[in-house]
């Protein structure tokens, strides 16, 4: 439907939007709201000036070009299998069956239930709306982020302001960028679903924020040096060596941690100097985009000491003869081998990721002078940029290596 919007530094309202993308009349119409006239000529857009800054007019006035141009295109009322909404439907939040009553939640359960989502987008759902409960200090908002209404811009900027304030008081660092946009990612893909189904099932009054991410962190600081991959290795074989085979095959391939718990045996070929593996990535959910990495004599030989399953073709099991998950049981916190690095690195002192074996990896061929091109094809970086961001460490690296040189 039609709506109005301020455009630049006029007083008077203007006409924006569409009705079924359409922003013309097939014939001249003449609306008069309150001794107001406005006309629309047959061809003509009208995106353009209401010729008033009353905003009760303007609005009446795009109410009636709305009613003009439904009555001029009989089918748009079928496509949208509503008739129009002329009073505001009274806000139940909460109700699954009217859009106008949707809660954040009822956003994210309708895309659930109808997009085909890979496991670790709807591991995320349950994982974010048990996580995000958080006060808002003298603003009047439920606690459970899931609870609040379909957002609008200032309710973004309140989420943007109160959602971490706790979490960063308990870890004493703030949030790193990219995990804020990661929630953000997922809150505007359910927004826009909220707004085509009001389009579609509605008046289509609903229209997702502008959602704007965060600066994030390019983790240059999140690698190892090569003593510091040593201890944690051995801190893995003295207290968690189901684990051990994992974090060595991510030190040897640059593997994300999902990758080594997916990998099967139909992806592993050890044929002496030319054993390889094959990794799906699944950065994003599809698993569709692969790359082949040489396997050093360490893993290879490491890999040939693994017994198979009958029962799983996953080279790494639980102790129980299980595949790693990617969640716990629970669906709620992090898998048992994400949480054995964390209690490794918190044991050894070490502020890192488990991806820290994975960004050693890049930053350690850069070392041994490995062209950017090789590791970008090894790390699997869709773009070079990605991949870039490793030189610097490289580069730090061999300044300090000179600088520590003995005087003479």
């Amino acid at each position: 439907m039609f709506a109005i919007r301020k455009k630049g530094e006029s007083q008077n309202l203007y006409i924006c939007s569409s009705v079924g993308n359409i922003k013309t009349v097939q014939r001249d119409h003449e609306i008069n709201i309150s001794g107001h006239q406005f006309k629309v000529l047959a061809g003509q857009s009208v995106h353009r000036s209401t010729g008033t800054a009353n905003e009760g007019i303007a609005k009446q006035i795009a109410k009636a070009l709305t009613q003009i141009v439904l009555d001029e295109n009989p089918h748009l009322k079928k496509e949208r299998k509503v008739a129009s909404v002329v009073l505001p439907a009274k806000r139940v939040l909460g109700d699954p069956n009217n859009v106008d009553n949707w809660t954040v939640e009822d956003a994210f359960e309708y895309r659930k239930q109808n997009e085909d989502l890979s496991k670790e987008t709807r591991y995320f759902f349950t994982r974010f709306f048990v996580k995000a409960v958080f006060d808002c200090g003298e603003y009047n908002y439920p606690k459970r982020f899931a609870d609040w209404p379909l957002v609008s811009d200032k309710d973004i900027e309140i989420f943007n302001k109160f959602r971490w304030i706790q979490v960063e008081a308990k870890r004493n660092k703030p949030i790193a960028g990219g995990t804020r946009n990661a929630e953000l990612n997922y809150l505007r893909a359910a927004m826009k679903v909220a707004e085509r189904v009001s389009y579609n099932y509605s008046d289509g009054r609903y229209r997702c924020p502008s959602i704007k991410c965060f600066p994030e962190n390019e983790n240059t600081d999140n690698f190892l040096t090569p003593e510091e991959a040593r201890a944690v290795l051995e801190w893995m074989a003295k207290n968690k060596r189901n684990h051990l085979n994992m974090f060595l095959a991510q030190a040897y391939t640059g593997a994300r941690p999902i990758e080594l718990a997916r990998l099967t045996w139909d992806c592993v070929h050890l044929e002496d100097e030319k054993s390889r593996v094959q990794f799906y990535n699944y950065k994003g959910g599809n698993g569709k985009k692969t790359r082949w990495v040489p396997l050093h004599p360490i893993v290879a030989e490491m890999l040939k000491t693994i017994p198979r399953s009958v029962r799983s073709d996953f080279v790494f099991l639980t102790f129980q003869g299980r595949p790693f998950t990617v969640e716990n049981d629970s669906g709620t916190n992090s898998p048992s081998w994400i949480n054995s690095f964390t209690e490794c690195r918190k044991a050894l002192g070490l502020d890192r990721t488990s991806y820290a074996f994975r960004h050693s990896f890049a930053t350690w061929l850069l070392e041994n002078g490995e062209t950017i091109a090789t590791v970008m094809k090894l790390m699997g970086h869709s773009q070079i940029t990605t991949t870039q961001k490793y030189l610097g460490v490289a580069d730090a690296t061999k300044i300090n290596a000179v600088n520590n040189l003995p005087a003479l």
